[in-house]
């Protein structure tokens, strides 16, 4: 899975509905959103363990919300659109596609939707993780073209002028976007309100991939979530497990020892790699075997699934490197 991928985070928000019981052995991921200049940050669970992601545990849900439920997670957490088509709700169905294809960069998946809001909506998406300002042209809903706009220009252009967009609004998320691209942290510290600030350097340290713009984020458990997810997004796109570490979760800290939130960073980056090297480091025995498991299944290198711990997660390592 190539990093810029997985910065797919900060492009797309969804809704998941339906709540479900984490089970044991489930993974919580704090996930920052960032579509519009307004940050939503949400912990979403999956009880999807690595080599047992398929829709047959979804399949034997009667309940028709939950099912959604479960086919949106998995749909996002393998990018498969086929499991879109299973969701009966349909703004639950144009949101898995509209991450898929984000993470993509596929617009043939957008062109599944049938309303055109939500194929505007998911053409932004993918005109922004592709910085490809044809693609903003394409789209049919004011709102979303200005909105696409005012991400990718900056994104493409540092000189952008974003005086050339029509909405006021628009024009300013433009002009902040264009100020982070550009380090400028006035865009920043101007803002009186202490939220927004700390929201604007997490989202400054991640498209610009400067994780110490994080420590600017204030130091009080208010804004924990914050810098949590700053550093688990700089983490994963700079594919850096040292900075997992930093991440703390819920009033705890690195020395606390094991959160969810940490947790969940290491595997994230660890589907990342392909040199085994970095597994042979860990202490933690599960996050080992699943970096194994990772680069095993990255590199199609069976005889790393011999290092695997648990039985049935190096049987699944055997059957998808061997595949």
């Amino acid at each position: 899975m190539k990093p810029e991928f997985l910065l797919l985070t900060v492009l797309v928000a969804f809704l998941f509905f339906g709540c479900v019981q984490q089970q044991p052995g489930a993974t919580t991921t704090t996930q920052a959103i960032n579509v519009t200049g307004t940050t939503i940050e949400e912990n979403t669970s999956t009880t999807l363990e690595l080599g047992e992601k398929d829709s047959s545990g979804c399949e034997g849900i009667e309940n028709q919300l939950e099912k959604d439920g479960c086919y949106v997670r998995l749909g996002i957490d393998t990018f498969n659109a086929s499991i879109c088509e299973k969701i009966q709700n349909s703004h639950d169905s144009a949101s898995c596609y509209t991450t898929v294809a984000t993470h993509e960069k596929d617009l043939s998946v957008c062109n599944k939707l049938q309303n055109q809001t939500d194929r505007d909506r998911c053409y932004k998406g993918v005109g922004v993780a592709t910085t490809d300002k044809s693609i903003c042209a394409k789209i049919q809903t004011p709102r979303y073209g200005e909105e696409c706009y005012a991400y990718v220009g900056p994104a493409s252009n540092t000189s952008f002028s974003c005086d050339s967009l029509e909405d006021s609004n628009t024009i300013q998320v433009c002009r902040r976007e264009l100020a982070i691209r550009n380090k400028d942290f006035s865009v920043c510290e101007n803002s009186t309100q202490k939220s927004t600030r700390n929201y604007c350097y997490r989202n400054m340290a991640i498209k610009t991939r400067d994780v110490d713009i994080c420590k600017k984020i204030a130091d009080e458990p208010a804004y924990d979530r914050t810098r949590d997810s700053c550093y688990l997004q700089v983490a994963i796109f700079s594919s850096n497990l040292t900075l997992c570490e930093k991440v703390k979760g819920p009033g705890g800290s690195p020395e606390d020892g094991p959160s969810p939130e940490r947790e969940s960073c290491y595997r994230q980056v660890l589907m990342q790699l392909n040199n085994a090297t970095n597994c042979d480091a860990l202490d933690d025995t599960g996050i080992k075997d699943d970096c194994y498991y990772s680069v095993a299944k990255n590199t199609k290198e069976i005889s790393l699934c011999d290092k695997i711990s648990d039985s049935q997660k190096k049987e699944n390592c055997v059957s998808i490197a061997s595949s």
